[in-house]
C-alpha cells in the first residue's frame, strides 16, 4: 500500500471537514422552517402522503387555499384511508364554501379509517351545522364526544374549538346555532370561563335573562380581576340585574 505523506493526508481531512460542515449547513437551510422541511420530504417521498398532508398545511398556514388543495388531494391518492388528509381536504372545502364536497370527505375518512376519530365526526358536525342539518350535526357531535379522551388537557382543547365555533355564528347573529357549541363546550370544560362568557351573549340575545345571568356570573368567578373583558360582563350582568 503507497505511502501517503502526512500533509496531504492532512489537508485532505480538511477539505473533507468542510466538504461536511457546508452539507449540514445547507440541510440547516433546508429546515428552517415547516414550509421547506415538508417541500424537502415531498420532493424526496413523492409516493408518501404524510409529507404532502403536512406541505399542504404549511400552503394553508401561508393562505395559499389552492397549493394547500392540491397536496391533501395527493395525500389521499396516495393512501384513500389517511385520514388527516380527508380532514384537511374538507377544512379547505368548508372554507371555499363547498359543504357537499367537505361532507363528502368526511364521510369518507370515517368509512376508510382503520381506527375512528374524534376530528372527523367533529368536523362533520360543523358541516351539517353550516348546511342546517341540526339533527345530523348532533348526532355526529355526540359521536366526537364519546371518542375524546377522559382528560382535562384534551377536553379543555376541544372545548375551545366549540366555543370559537360559536362565537363564529354568535358573531353573525346566529346565537341558536351558537348556544349548542356554547353548551359543548361547557359539557367538555365546566371551567372554561369564554365558554360561559358565550352563553352569556346567547342567552342574554335570545331572551332566557336567568340563564345569562348564571354564565356571566360563572364568567366572573372564574377570571382573574385583570381580565380584560371582565368589565364588558359585568356591565352585561348589571343591565340584566336592574
Amino acid at each position: 500500500m503507497p505511502h501517503i505523506p502526512r500533509r496531504i493526508s492532512h489537508t485532505a481531512f480538511i477539505l473533507m471537514t468542510l466538504l461536511l460542515s457546508t452539507t449540514a449547513f445547507q440541510r440547516t437551510g433546508i429546515y428552517k422552517d415547516d414550509f421547506s422541511l415538508w417541500m424537502d420530504a415531498a420532493g424526496k417521498s413523492p409516493f408518501k402522503a404524510r409529507p404532502h398532508n403536512n406541505l399542504g398545511r404549511a400552503y394553508e398556514g401561508a393562505g395559499k387555499i389552492g397549493d394547500a388543495a392540491r397536496e391533501y388531494l395527493l395525500s389521499v391518492r396516495i393512501m384513500p384511508g389517511y385520514a388527516p388528509g380527508r380532514s384537511n381536504l374538507a377544512g379547505v372545502y368548508m372554507k371555499q364554501g363547498l359543504l357537499d364536497d367537505a361532507e363528502r370527505e368526511l364521510r369518507q375518512a370515517i368509512a376508510l379509517s382503520p381506527m375512528p376519530f374524534e376530528d372527523l365526526h367533529r368536523r362533520l358536525g360543523f358541516v351539517y351545522m353550516r348546511k342546517g342539518l341540526m339533527d345530523d350535526a348532533m348526532r355526529e357531535f355526540e359521536k366526537a364526544i364519546a371518542l375524546i379522551p377522559d382528560h382535562p388537557d384534551a377536553r379543555h382543547k376541544i372545548a375551545i374549538i366549540y366555543t370559537e365555533e360559536g362565537f363564529s355564528y354568535t358573531d353573525k347573529g346566529d346565537f341558536s346555532r351558537a348556544l349548542i357549541l356554547h353548551r359543548l363546550a361547557v359539557s367538555l370544560d365546566a371551567h372554561y370561563a369564554d365558554a360561559h362568557y358565550g352563553l352569556g351573549l346567547d342567552y342574554e340575545a335570545i331572551g332566557e335573562k336567568e340563564h345569562a345571568i348564571r354564565h356571566w356570573e360563572e364568567y366572573l368567578r372564574l377570571t382573574p380581576p385583570d381580565e380584560p373583558f371582565r368589565k364588558d360582563a359585568a356591565r352585561h350582568l348589571e343591565r340584566l340585574m336592574q
